[in-house]
């Protein structure tokens, strides 16, 4: 079998392995609440995206793979920590589901690009929130997390936001290296100055 089929075998599991986390996830909810949808949505967009999304034109190394792992392991963290959406203020309920729905549009323009490691693709996607800044889903994964930090209300969440932050820079900077490789970005990069907050960085 070549790396190719191989690449569609475990895409196709790991995709149905989200879909399914994301239906589960619902139906084993004791109560509904419109943030339980928004992340099983979120979770069968990401399944799906990952079924048919394209092989990568240039994956880089050992840092620029692993870079993500961080920020995606403290974020989960502070999800865990967060309580019971039933218990959640208004503020922070409306910023989950407008955060959420803010990273499922940025999903969507990237389709078939999507990737979780840093991949460099054919195309570049410059429409919809990519046109305001260059990782509109990390901005939009971020504010999820930091509705949980402030539903949850405590100094090691606090300083956990502060942290994700940080992560996310490391992130988005090792992504870019890879990205970067193309002219097409380069340009991009030139027309879009902000990186995940519009006047801010």
């Amino acid at each position: 079998m070549n790396k190719k089929k191989s690449a569609k075998i475990i895409n196709l599991l790991l995709g149905i392995n989200f879909i399914l986390w994301g239906i589960i996830g619902f139906w084993s909810a004791d109560t509904f609440s419109v943030i339980r949808v928004c992340i099983t949505l979120l979770n069968i967009l990401i399944g799906v995206l990952i079924i048919i999304r394209k092989t990568p034109i240039s994956v880089k190394g050992f840092y620029e793979n692993s870079v993500s792992i961080p920020a995606i392991l403290l974020g989960g963290v502070l999800f865990k920590l967060a309580p019971d959406f039933d218990k959640w203020a208004l503020f922070e309920t409306y910023l989950f589901i407008g955060a959420t729905l803010f990273t499922i549009y940025s999903f969507l323009y990237l389709g078939k690009s999507f990737s979780i490691r840093p991949a460099l693709q054919s195309d570049i996607k410059t429409k919809g929130a990519y046109r305001i800044v260059r990782h509109p889903a990390y901005l939009g994964e971020y504010l999820m997390v930091l509705s949980c930090v402030i539903a949850t209300s405590q100094w090691y969440t606090s300083f956990g936001a502060l942290l994700l932050f940080v992560l996310q820079m490391i992130r988005i900077d090792g992504e870019e290296k890879v990205l970067s490789q193309s002219t097409d970005y380069q340009r991009y990069q030139e027309n879009v100055q902000w990186k995940m907050i519009p006047f801010v960085w």
